[in-house]
Protein backbone atom coordinates (compact mmCIF):
# COMPACT_ATOMS: atom_id res chain seq x y z
CA UNK A 1 0.00 0.00 0.00
CA UNK A 2 2.92 2.55 0.88
CA UNK A 3 4.03 2.30 -2.78
CA UNK A 4 0.35 2.45 -4.06
CA UNK A 5 -0.01 5.65 -2.30
CA UNK A 6 3.30 6.96 -4.17
CA UNK A 7 1.67 5.51 -7.75
CA UNK A 8 -1.50 7.32 -7.20
CA UNK A 9 0.41 10.57 -6.80
CA UNK A 10 2.23 10.01 -9.72
CA UNK A 11 -0.61 9.75 -11.65
CA UNK A 12 -3.11 12.77 -9.81
CA UNK A 13 0.46 14.72 -10.98
CA UNK A 14 -0.36 13.54 -14.75
CA UNK A 15 -4.25 14.56 -14.40
CA UNK A 16 -3.75 17.94 -12.75
CA UNK A 17 -3.94 21.11 -14.60
CA UNK A 18 -7.04 19.57 -17.16
CA UNK A 19 -4.37 18.73 -19.72
CA UNK A 20 -6.51 16.22 -21.42
CA UNK A 21 -3.39 14.35 -23.18
CA UNK A 22 -1.97 13.68 -20.11
CA UNK A 23 -5.45 12.51 -18.42
CA UNK A 24 -6.35 10.61 -21.87
CA UNK A 25 -3.02 8.48 -22.01
CA UNK A 26 -3.49 6.83 -18.66
CA UNK A 27 -7.25 5.38 -20.34
CA UNK A 28 -5.92 4.61 -23.36
CA UNK A 29 -2.05 4.27 -24.92
CA UNK A 30 -2.47 4.74 -28.58
CA UNK A 31 1.58 3.89 -29.44
CA UNK A 32 1.59 0.72 -27.40
CA UNK A 33 0.44 -2.44 -28.84
CA UNK A 34 -1.43 -3.70 -25.77
CA UNK A 35 -2.85 -0.20 -23.89
CA UNK A 36 -3.97 -0.33 -20.19
CA UNK A 37 -6.65 1.64 -18.52
CA UNK A 38 -5.19 2.63 -15.16
CA UNK A 39 -8.52 4.50 -13.95
CA UNK A 40 -10.35 1.01 -13.68
CA UNK A 41 -7.03 -0.59 -12.09
CA UNK A 42 -7.48 2.38 -9.46
CA UNK A 43 -10.87 1.58 -9.33
CA UNK A 44 -10.43 -2.35 -8.85
CA UNK A 45 -7.57 -1.59 -6.58
CA UNK A 46 -9.86 0.89 -4.12
CA UNK A 47 -13.17 -1.70 -4.46
CA UNK A 48 -10.30 -4.95 -3.11
CA UNK A 49 -8.34 -2.69 -0.80
CA UNK A 50 -12.30 -2.06 0.99
CA UNK A 51 -12.09 -4.03 3.96
CA UNK A 52 -8.63 -2.57 5.34
CA UNK A 53 -10.26 1.09 4.64
CA UNK A 54 -12.90 0.20 6.51
CA UNK A 55 -10.65 -0.87 9.23
CA UNK A 56 -8.55 2.28 8.99
CA UNK A 57 -11.80 4.48 9.43
CA UNK A 58 -12.16 2.83 12.65
CA UNK A 59 -9.12 2.77 13.55
CA UNK A 60 -7.60 5.78 12.47
CA UNK A 61 -4.89 4.74 10.00
CA UNK A 62 -3.52 8.04 8.25
CA UNK A 63 -1.55 5.97 6.07
CA UNK A 64 -3.95 3.49 4.38
CA UNK A 65 -6.55 6.34 4.23
CA UNK A 66 -3.81 9.04 2.71
CA UNK A 67 -3.49 5.95 0.03
CA UNK A 68 -7.73 6.10 -0.36
CA UNK A 69 -7.19 10.03 -0.98
CA UNK A 70 -4.94 10.47 -2.90
CA UNK A 71 -6.43 7.78 -5.10
CA UNK A 72 -10.02 9.26 -4.36
CA UNK A 73 -8.80 12.33 -5.69
CA UNK A 74 -6.26 11.37 -8.76
CA UNK A 75 -9.46 10.01 -10.53
CA UNK A 76 -11.49 13.11 -9.42
CA UNK A 77 -8.65 15.34 -11.54
CA UNK A 78 -8.43 12.71 -14.41
CA UNK A 79 -12.38 13.65 -15.18
CA UNK A 80 -11.93 17.65 -15.34
CA UNK A 81 -11.80 19.56 -18.30
CA UNK A 82 -14.17 18.30 -18.76
CA UNK A 83 -12.58 14.70 -20.21
CA UNK A 84 -15.96 13.12 -20.81
CA UNK A 85 -14.19 9.78 -22.13
CA UNK A 86 -12.56 9.76 -18.42
CA UNK A 87 -15.40 10.31 -16.65
CA UNK A 88 -17.19 7.31 -18.83
CA UNK A 89 -14.26 5.47 -17.65
CA UNK A 90 -14.44 6.23 -14.26
CA UNK A 91 -18.35 6.66 -13.58
CA UNK A 92 -18.57 2.90 -12.94
CA UNK A 93 -21.79 2.11 -10.09
CA UNK A 94 -19.34 0.00 -8.30
CA UNK A 95 -16.97 2.58 -6.78
CA UNK A 96 -20.06 5.03 -6.22
CA UNK A 97 -21.24 2.10 -4.06
CA UNK A 98 -17.85 1.57 -2.61
CA UNK A 99 -17.60 5.70 -1.74
CA UNK A 100 -21.13 5.49 -0.17
CA UNK A 101 -20.19 2.36 1.97
CA UNK A 102 -17.05 4.52 2.99
CA UNK A 103 -18.95 7.62 3.94
CA UNK A 104 -21.37 6.34 6.02
CA UNK A 105 -18.56 4.33 7.61
CA UNK A 106 -16.73 7.74 8.23
CA UNK A 107 -19.84 9.69 9.39
CA UNK A 108 -21.75 7.52 11.02
CA UNK A 109 -20.00 4.85 13.04
CA UNK A 110 -19.59 6.07 16.19
CA UNK A 111 -23.01 8.17 15.93
CA UNK A 112 -25.68 7.20 18.86
CA UNK A 113 -28.98 5.60 18.10
CA UNK A 114 -32.02 6.92 19.44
Amino acid sequence: QQYMTEVMKMMRRMCMGQHKGMQDILRKQRLNKSSFNFFEEAILFAIALEPELQDAIAGGDEVTMEGAIRGFLMLADATRGPNHANQLSIAQPALFDLMDRLFAKMFHQDKPTM
